[in-house]
């Protein structure tokens, strides 16, 4: 791919706390980019570790910053605020970008089709078993939001700086992405979806998702029926109907091709 020197910013947000080892690992992921116009911003809840000072010290990354009161969408908010580039993405300390050819496809395409958001495939590591599988994301219909609930992984998925207006809601402690991407999605005119594996999902017992797996799944429901008043002309069929298509989607070779949905 060639690209003239007015490429896109690309600005990635990064919640973290106490996570120091794994921070790290997801920051020298990143370099591995061949896309190198992007800034990374560090959103962090108190650390306790020496994560903010051997960030400082190692200037690892654009901007650190620091908000002690344990909320992690709260910290992502703010980091937004600080947030130069055109294309806007967050992505948490324990999971990884696999395909390091991707910010130069999301740069590419966003150029040629100033598009509203981007997703892509993804794997799912079990850390406790050391299982690995991976999930291959359909093309976006909006009633998946309540059939599927977040179709792809959230660290996949990329936006458009127009939609800054959009926040994460800080009244969920657990699901504020799955509301925040789908509020993104039902607004957005022009979705790409790159059918390739472009991140890794990491799942510790010792996460804060898991550790609060029960008020995941009550916020879930709450949010998906938030969705459904939202999509028009929805059947219980779905139900069924889209998670036997995406069960099947997931046994299909990938094509590596980019789509654009609406």
């Amino acid at each position: 791919m060639i690209y003239s020197k007015k490429n896109p910013l690309i600005s990635i947000i990064t919640p973290t706390l106490n996570n120091r080892k794994q921070l790290i690992r997801l920051i020298l992921n990143l370099k591995k980019q061949s896309f190198k116009n992007y800034e990374h911003i560090i959103a962090d809840g108190g650390s306790t570790d020496g994560t903010v000072e051997y960030l400082t010290n190692k200037k690892l990354v654009n901007k650190v910053i620091v908000l002690k009161d344990l909320n992690m969408y709260k910290g992502i908010n703010n980091a937004l605020k600080e947030c130069n580039g055109s294309i806007l993405g967050y992505i948490n300390s324990d999971d990884l970008i696999v395909d390091f050819s991707y910010f130069e496809k999301i740069a590419f395409n966003f150029k040629k089709y100033k598009f509203d958001c981007i997703y892509g495939g993804y794997e799912f590591v079990n850390l406790e078993n050391k299982t690995l599988k991976e999930f291959k994301p359909l093309k976006f219909k909006k009633r998946y939001l309540v059939t599927l609930g977040l179709p792809f992984c959230q660290h996949s998925f990329f936006w458009n700086k127009k939609f800054s207006k959009i926040k994460f809601n800080k009244k969920y402690r657990v699901c504020a992405d799955f509301e925040f991407i789908g509020k993104v999605l039902l607004s957005s005119d022009k979705i790409m979806f790159l059918n390739s594996k472009v991140a890794k999902f990491n799942r510790s017992i010792n996460s804060f998702g898991e550790k609060n797996h029960r008020l995941g799944i009550k916020e879930t429901k709450i949010i998906k029926n938030q969705f459904k008043k939202k999509i028009k002309q929805f059947s219980k069929v779905y139900y069924l109907f889209d998670r036997i298509q995406n069960y099947i989607n997931n046994y299909i070779k990938y094509d590596d091709k980019i789509y654009k949905i609406k």
